[in-house]
């Protein structure tokens, strides 16, 4: 937050009444002038640069009175190519030789204030000189938080604000620079709370792994143990054994998972988040190697308890199991397959549910606008513009047409508020009705002040019902086409000065109307009163139609006038532009972004009082934000995989060894392999299906809403289940079809 324009004793107050707070401070000492453009100077220290954005690019910072830090448009206008230099500039008149010792990053031309208006371009210095703060000159002093926790900066912010506003100075002077971003963070709140529920999850699937894993060694080993007990071996030392044996494997898994989890995540992570690698990387692991000691307690303690649960089995041995399985029956459904693919189906239907809830597909957008607000006075229905030089040059585009296969740009014309002219008398209906719905049109106005006998002559159609939209050729070429027009504006007869031509789009409107005063082919006047060093003149010119578009629709929308950026030269309504909007596309790299960005910003920085919209930042957090869901969703999908593939090897390991007695007899009564697997095959699938229902229901409950799940989700949850089951099972099949009859009657 910035609380601009204070004295330090208010400062001082500030401090001491909301002590809870980070505070610096810069000031703005007034203008500079070089080759008669303003460029605002002040002091600041380089930290600040932590604060308000911006950081040292090259060069030193100023250390004296006569050095100063400019930023990087700034350097680019002013043509610099080493440093230090020194450049001549005048304050108030008076020549002053500066020493350039350093450039900063672009930052002032457009600091925000909040979510619906900019700072100009005078509130922040892009000089920053190595002087000392003047004592007798009002400072802006930047409030930070302390120790920022994102979970309570909203409240924080607030509860600044009320404390603020209690103080003797109106709250006019607090601007919000972007609100310490909490509002990105607001946004986000949902995926910093879900990676809490994310690392239970996977704790949650790593642990019922690997209880199954340990439960499968020591049923396979069952016989082995029973035997040492047999021989002598106490109960004590059979446990120890155990834990030594599955501790030797346990760690041997984990030192070896972490150093592939570790160099493959990181290899990922390189891959999708480049900018933010060595960030990442650190994060990697720490956190990886908290979660490796915290599964490993985990699964140390449930060793012990799966192993005094286990006593039981190995002093009972083999006829245990004979005992539990002495009436075996071919269940339809497993609750246990059914419990552990709920799970995992929800988890895949959430993950896909998260891909898409926050796939952005925001494009980068540049607007640029010459001025915040225009002021004008009305004679008659004229609008009359009280400013002559508060707009774009046609050459500003100049530098960014080598990028014309990266953006697209579109612009709306400055013409000081001309607008179509219409003689008195001879306009139809529809714009009879535009013309009188103006309700800043009064008639008595032209008796307070002189019109000349041709401005007389003609009405002019309210301005905000006009926009004159300037294309250069190849926007203008991707209009025509979207619009099924078939014009050449490369024809010479096409763009004379005596011949302007121009699309026009008027909504609603009856052209092939007998009492139609626009037609198409046909001719309109663009015009108005200028108003220079208070001396009144009439201007008028004409443009030809060469295609009219009459859009029936029942939204409000302005007339538009389109022509070409060779026509808009050629014209003397046209100055400049007004507002130029330019979009980059996905593909764009990004080094050439960056320059496109560069280049923008100067445009907007050349003309004092405009305003730059850019949504390069959403468009880069959006863009970070769904590389960090993919990768946790599809994480948790290959998980999720995982997991399915382990438990269905286990589970029919300790479903085939605990009933291996049993099939085998079944088998020598004359049911075939096929037959037996056939039934194991159709209980997975029963399973899966009913856990597929109850994973749909909990999605829908889960997900309601805009973002709700869909059925594509639940369609693909339970294809990848089936096939993965599938293909384990089909390799299952294969594997114990070896097995003879005798040896499995004998074996148990």
């Amino acid at each position: 937050m910035v609380i601009s324009d204070i004295s330090n004793e208010h400062a001082s107050e500030i401090k001491t009444s909301i002590p809870d707070y980070d505070y610096k401070q810069f000031q703005i000492l007034g203008n500079l002038t070089y080759q008669d453009t303003k460029i605002t100077y002040g002091y600041t220290e380089q930290k600040m640069g932590d604060y308000l954005g911006f950081k040292l690019i090259c060069g030193t910072w100023p250390s004296a009175a006569e050095q100063i830090v400019i930023e990087e448009y700034l350097a680019t206008k002013l043509g610099l190519d080493k440093l230090p230099c020194f450049v001549d500039m005048f304050i108030e008149d008076t020549k002053k030789t500066y020493e350039i010792t350093g450039i900063i990053s672009n930052y002032s031309c457009n600091l925000s204030v909040d979510v619906n208006r900019s700072l100009n371009t005078n509130v922040y210095p892009s000089a920053i000189y190595g002087g000392e703060f003047d004592d007798k000159a009002g400072i802006s002093l930047v409030v930070s938080q302390k120790n920022l926790n994102f979970k309570t900066a909203d409240n924080d912010i607030w509860d600044f604000l009320s404390k603020y506003r209690k103080l003797p100075s109106g709250s006019n002077n607090l601007s919000l620079n972007e609100k310490l971003t909490w509002h990105g963070f607001d946004d986000l709140k949902d995926i910093i709370n879900s990676r809490v529920v994310h690392s239970l999850l996977l704790y949650i699937f790593m642990l019922i792994t690997e209880i199954i894993i340990i439960r499968s060694f020591m049923l396979k080993n069952k016989n082995t143990f029973y035997i040492f007990k047999a021989l002598g071996l106490s109960a004590r030392e059979n446990k120890i054994l155990m834990i030594r044996l599955i501790s030797f494997f346990l760690v041997s898994a984990l030192a070896l998972s972490y150093l592939m989890v570790y160099s493959v995540g990181l290899a990922y992570i390189n891959q999708t988040f480049s900018e933010y690698k060595e960030a990442f990387s650190r994060e990697i692991l720490k956190y990886f190697t908290i979660q490796l000691i915290t599964v490993f307690l985990l699964l140390f303690g449930f060793i012990i308890i799966i192993i005094m649960s286990e006593d039981l089995q190995i002093m009972e041995g083999i006829k245990f199991v004979k005992k539990r399985n002495s009436n075996l029956k071919f269940k339809k459904i497993n609750i246990n397959t059914v419990f552990m693919y709920t799970v995992l189906l929800f988890c895949i239907i959430a993950s896909m549910n998260f891909m898409t809830m926050f796939k952005t597909d925001l494009k980068i957008e540049y607007s640029l606008y010459s001025k915040k607000t225009f002021s004008s006075e009305n004679i008659g229905t004229y609008n009359v513009a009280l400013y002559q030089d508060r707009y774009f040059p046609f050459s500003v585009l100049d530098t960014l047409k080598k990028y014309s296969k990266y953006i697209s740009i579109s612009t709306e014309g400055e013409a000081l508020q001309f607008s179509i002219l219409f003689e008195k008398g001879k306009t139809d209906p529809y714009f009879k009705n535009l013309i009188d719905s103006d309700t800043r049109y009064s008639s008595k106005n032209e008796d307070k002040i002189f019109i000349s006998g041709e401005a007389a002559k003609y009405t002019a159609v309210p301005v905000n019902q006009i926009s004159i939209q300037v294309l250069p050729d190849k926007e203008l070429n991707e209009f025509m086409k979207k619009h099924d027009i078939n014009l050449s504006y490369s024809e010479p007869d096409s763009l004379t000065d005596k011949n302007l031509s121009c699309i026009l789009i008027v909504p609603n409107y009856d052209g092939g109307h007998e009492n139609a005063v626009i037609k198409e082919k046909g001719y309109i006047n663009i015009g108005g009163i200028n108003k220079i060093n208070d001396e009144f003149s009439f201007h008028i010119e004409k443009f030809k139609v060469e295609k009219l578009i009459t859009p029936v629709t029942s939204q409000s929308m302005p007339i538009q006038m389109v022509i070409s950026e060779e026509t808009a030269k050629k014209s003397s309504s046209i100055l400049g532009y007004n507002i130029i909007s330019v979009t980059v596309k996905d593909d764009t790299p990004e080094d050439l972004l960056y320059e496109i960005d560069n280049i923008i910003y100067s445009i907007a920085a050349s003309v004092q009082g405009g305003m730059l919209g850019s949504t390069l930042k959403e468009a880069t957090d959006n863009k970070l934000l769904k590389n960090y869901t993919g990768l946790l969703s599809n994480t948790i999908i290959i998980f999720c995989i995982m997991s399915v593939i382990i438990y269905i090897n286990l589970s029919t390991f300790v479903n085939w060894e605990n009933n291996k007695h049993e099939y085998g007899v079944l088998r020598s009564f004359g049911m075939s392999y096929h037959i037996l697997q056939h039934k194991l095959f159709m209980q997975f699938t029963i399973s899966i299906l009913c856990s597929t229902v109850i994973a749909s229901l909990l999605g829908y409950l889960a997900f309601p809403g805009k973002y709700g799940m869909t059925p594509g989700q639940v369609a693909v949850s339970l294809f990848t289940s089936l096939i993965v089951t599938y293909f384990c099972r089909i390799i299952l099949y294969f594997i114990y079809k070896k097995q003879t009859i005798s040896s499995m009657v004998n074996d148990a």
